[in-house]
């Protein structure tokens, strides 16, 4: 996964919410674009709330997955 596909998912419009899916089978909810950060080439950094957030490795991310829109 890049950086740039990343990118491209927070910049759709509307914003659909995602998670993100690595090799070892965890998933991490996106269900705002100010939720998620890339602040380099390697990693990307998701706001779980509550002071906590999650960085993940690029490289560890195998898919996107998609909500359908609600109707």
């Amino acid at each position: 996964m890049t950086a740039e596909t990343i990118r491209s998912a927070l910049k759709m419009d509307p914003f659909r919410p995602f998670a993100i899916n690595t090799m070892d089978g965890r998933s991490t909810r996106v269900d705002r674009p100010e939720m998620l950060t890339c602040p380099g080439v390697d990693v990307v950094r998701v706001d779980l709330g509550d002071g906590h957030t999650q960085t993940i490795a690029l490289d560890s991310i195998v898919s996107l997955s998609f909500r359908a829109p609600r109707r």
